[in-house]
């Protein structure tokens, strides 16, 4: 779950960055990584509550459904099912506030600064860690790469 996202994201940033430096444009490229976080987040988040709901035993689709739930299904069973309960109301209100910077930025309906896109990613990020410790008990921190990982390859891109 959290190799997904956190892998997920450090390849979009290396294909952007690569796209760049071959004659590409900065702005087109910043532009795809800024809805890929978003986007890579969201679905990311989806799956850690799809996953947390099924460890605590809840069901991830309806009888006779041929798809399972969405997010905002997954976000409404983990914050108010007594049973499965495992989200806060102001965590389950950071994973709504998310989802709907990824719809407008997906969609196009806002141009969104990229202080807002940095503070929703970093709070993402940091209930991502916090719900991966507590229902799982493992720690984001074993899915990054090293420093000097994350050194060597920032060098290869931005020569």
């Amino acid at each position: 779950m959290a190799c997904t996202f956190l892998l997920c994201l450090q390849q979009a940033t290396a294909d952007s960055l690569s796209a760049y430096r071959d004659g590409g444009n900065l702005s087109a490229a910043l532009l795809v990584l800024r809805s890929e976080k978003l986007i890579l987040l969201d679905h990311s988040f989806e799956m850690l509550l799809k996953a947390g709901i099924l460890h605590r035993g809840g069901l991830i689709r309806e009888r006779r459904a041929k798809n399972t739930v969405g997010f905002d299904a997954c976000v409404q069973r983990a914050s108010n099912d007594g049973q499965i309960k495992f989200l806060s109301n102001e965590q389950a209100l950071t994973l709504q506030l998310n989802n709907a910077l990824r719809d407008a930025e997906q969609h196009y309906l806002l141009d969104i600064p990229e202080q807002q896109i940095y503070l929703a990613v970093r709070s993402g990020v940091t209930l991502f860690s916090d719900l991966l410790r507590s229902l799982f008990g493992e720690d984001v921190d074993a899915f990054l790469p090293d420093k000097n990982t994350w050194s060597t390859a920032r060098n290869l891109y931005i020569e």
